[in-house]
């Protein structure tokens, strides 16, 4: 039987140094050795071995689930923050649409509403208008016939305290007189004195040839008188002077608020 004898050597200062021990360590029998090992058991590798690659697979498939994970939830937080922006800029588009909407509502309103308050105003200014012209006309009504009535006054006032009011009236009418061979003077009985008079001095002084008879009339005022001709007669009464004198300032009156 072959015996080997297992040593060692290691470097010092002075050389080479066998290292040993007792020599019943240092020999051993091969044979022996491969009759001493334990024969292999293969299952048992082969389960570890499988073991070990389905540890491996798992983690493997672990990192990637892990992988995949986080990608789903950024990718899911992305859609969701995009999500939440396109709403919030739905939202604004919305509220900016209602605003505006409500903006050009209350405009057309407000708008609407000057327009009717123009119109309203501008009814209350030919209103106002109107009643200004009516009161100025009523006004200018009042004063024509206050002064028609002063006048009238006058009138009834004058003749009485000047006699020859008549005179006056009697030769301004028969100047209106073209045919004056027949002529007849009616006057009120009041005047009958100073008209006679009047009448011989016309004739004297104007037209020799002439005729002028003095009649009493209960339609003539005093101070007012009537002229008869052939073809034409003049009316000289006061009242009826002073009523065409107040339709035409009545009619100017009403012209001037038309």
């Amino acid at each position: 039987v072959s015996k080997v004898i297992r040593t060692g050597q290691v470097a010092s200062g002075s050389g080479m140094v066998t290292l040993g021990r007792a020599e019943a360590g240092l020999y051993y029998e091969p044979e022996k050795e491969t009759t001493d090992r334990n024969p292999l058991d293969l299952p048992a590798m082969l389960e570890a071995r499988i073991n070990s690659l389905r540890s491996e697979l798992d983690q493997q498939w672990e990192g990637k689930l892990r992988q995949e994970h986080e990608t789903t939830r950024a990718a899911g937080e992305k859609q969701l923050q995009d999500a939440t922006q396109q709403h919030q800029q739905e939202l604004e588009r919305v509220r900016q649409e209602r605003y505006d909407e409500g903006h050009r509502d209350g405009v057309e309103s407000k708008e609407a509403e000057a327009r009717e308050a123009v119109v309203r105003m501008a009814s209350l200014h030919d209103a106002l208008k109107a009643e200004r012209s009516q009161v100025l006309l009523d006004a200018e009504s009042v004063v024509v016939d206050l002064a028609m009535s002063m006048a009238r006054r006058v009138v009834r006032v004058e003749p009485a305290a000047d006699a020859r009011v008549v005179a006056r009236i009697a030769r301004e009418a028969l100047r209106h007189l073209s045919d004056r061979s027949n002529l007849l003077l009616k006057v009120h009985p009041d005047d009958l004195g100073i008209a006679r008079r009047f009448a011989a001095a016309w004739v004297d002084r104007v037209d020799t040839d002439a005729i002028l008879r003095v009649q009493v009339s209960g339609h003539v005022d005093r101070g007012g008188c009537m002229i008869e001709g052939p073809e034409e007669n003049v009316d000289a009464r006061l009242s009826p002077q002073l009523e065409t004198l107040h339709e035409a300032l009545r009619e100017q009156v009403m012209e001037l608020h038309t």
